[in-house]
């Protein structure tokens, strides 16, 4: 029995221990765990007070950026209100500027709108005095390049600022040519001359050489008397038969068809003109002012030699592009139905014999040295004159 007590004590002291031992291993797993967690409590604790130090931090980082972007707003718009303070004060500059501009513009234009006539003035007196035709065509010239639509400027005056003073220039010679006329003229009566015989004549045959000047180009835009007359004579039929409303004319227009018959005359004597110009000029009637009648006389009546020996090149270029204007305006105004031959000019020129151009042409046939430039000069004199003559 006592060895059985024994070894039950023995049994129990031995579950005793392991049961404490057991006790002690999960007691020591449970410390361990409650020690993990108690560090991850503390480690997500700081994280959160570190979350919230940063949430703060953004906060306060946000409550900055706003400011700043308020102030960056309110110096936007100061400098907004800064610009558009110096584009007010900009405009009020350029306004005063272009009320400077406008003056001074102004004054000038009077001042060149009276220097201007008093030149027209004069050259009209010129070329009502005896002085030598070459010089009224020289006046003549100097006569249409005075008139204030010359002086028009694309870049500060509209289209319509030249009309108003083409209107203005054209009432004025339309005028000054009726104290020229006589008025069985103007009734339809007048008959173009090919050289002229008084003082009259010849300011008529300087003006209508002359009628073509044009003092600049611009598209759109003709600064020629003769461009004005020749419209009005495309516009007058359809005038007439309604095709074309009154009120759909420009000044200028309306000015010229005011007085047609002057546009007729003048662009009647011009197409002689020109080609009396050209046989002047080859011609020895050209070495004897006032014409010879005996010489004219000869020139209806028989072949006669022009003399082209002694001329330039640039000459007979300059006498060929004249008779070319002299055809194209004798076509023109024969579409009209308006146009006069001087016939005593009709006959001149269709006797003429360019006998240089033979002697070329020869010379082209015979391969010897000739002009090129010349004979085609030459060439063109000879079939524009016939053109002339029909």
């Amino acid at each position: 029995m006592p060895l059985i007590e024994s070894a039950v004590r023995k049994s129990r002291s031995v579950y005793l221990s392991f049961s404490v031992a057991v006790a002690l291993g999960i007691g020591c797993q449970e410390s361990k765990k409650l020690d993990s967690i108690d560090r991850t409590s503390r480690k997500t604790q700081s994280e959160a007070e570190e979350l919230n130090s940063g949430s703060k931090d953004l906060n306060r980082n946000t409550k900055d950026l706003k400011k700043g972007i308020e102030s960056l707003k309110v110096e936007l718009d100061s400098i907004k209100d800064e610009v558009l303070k110096a584009k007010a004060e900009l405009t009020l500059a350029r306004n005063r500027l272009d009320l400077v501009a406008l003056s001074t513009n102004n004054t000038y234009k009077d001042l060149r709108k009276a220097q201007s006539l008093d030149l027209r003035r004069s050259l009209w007196a010129d070329l009502q005095t005896p002085i030598p035709l070459k010089a009224k065509i020289v006046a003549a010239y100097q006569y249409f390049a005075a008139h204030e639509f010359q002086f028009w400027k694309a870049d500060s005056e509209t289209p319509e600022d030249f009309d108003a003073l083409l209107s203005e220039g054209i009432s004025e010679f339309q005028g000054q040519m009726l104290s020229v006329l006589a008025p069985e003229d103007l009734n339809g009566d007048y008959q173009p001359f090919a050289f002229p015989k008084d003082r009259n004549q010849e300011t008529i045959f300087a003006l209508s050489l002359a009628l073509d000047f044009a003092g600049f180009t611009h598209p759109g835009v003709s600064p020629s008397m003769e461009n004005a007359f020749k419209q009005a004579l495309d516009l007058n039929p359809l005038l007439e038969s309604a095709d074309q409303p009154n009120n759909s004319l420009t000044k200028s227009q309306r000015t010229a068809l005011a007085q047609l018959s002057v546009a007729k005359i003048l662009l009647a004597q011009r197409a002689n003109s020109l080609s009396a110009y050209v046989v002047a000029n080859v011609s020895k009637i050209s070495e004897v002012l006032p014409w010879s009648l005996l010489d004219l006389g000869l020139m209806k009546t028989t072949k006669w030699p022009a003399k082209t020996e002694g001329l330039s090149v640039v000459l007979l270029e300059d006498l060929s592009e004249k008779l070319k204007l002299a055809v194209e305006l004798k076509s023109f105004m024969n579409q009209n139905g308006v146009f006069k031959f001087s016939e005593d000019l009709k006959f001149i020129v269709r006797n003429v014999s360019w006998r240089e151009l033979t002697v070329l042409q020869n010379k082209r046939n015979l391969k010897a040295e000739f002009s090129s430039t010349r004979l085609k000069a030459l060439s063109q004199l000879e079939s524009l004159s016939q053109d002339w003559a029909q």
